[in-house]
């Protein structure tokens, strides 16, 4: 089995997939944006929603790499993204 190229690629991704959900946290916290508990009901569901996709469409794209292994064919999937 051994250790490949996108197990690397997979958890740096998660790292960096995490550092900004913290910076954008500290952002809204420096700008003293209200508690999100204290949103009225649609606000709070859109943001909710808005959240989940940024960590499964992070995590999708980070876990190429972990399926695909190998650093050529990570890069691959991660071009084909762009286009």
């Amino acid at each position: 089995h051994g250790m490949h190229a996108g197990y690397y690629l997979f958890f740096a991704g998660l790292f960096a997939m995490v550092l900004v959900e913290r910076l954008v946290r500290a952002a809204a916290a420096a700008a003293r944006l209200p508690d999100r508990s204290t949103w009225p009901a649609a606000p709070r569901l859109a943001c909710g929603v808005l959240q989940q996709w940024w960590t499964m469409a992070t995590l999708t794209f980070f876990g190429a790499a972990f399926n695909r292994r190998g650093w050529s064919e990570t890069l691959q999937v991660w071009v084909a993204v762009e286009n």
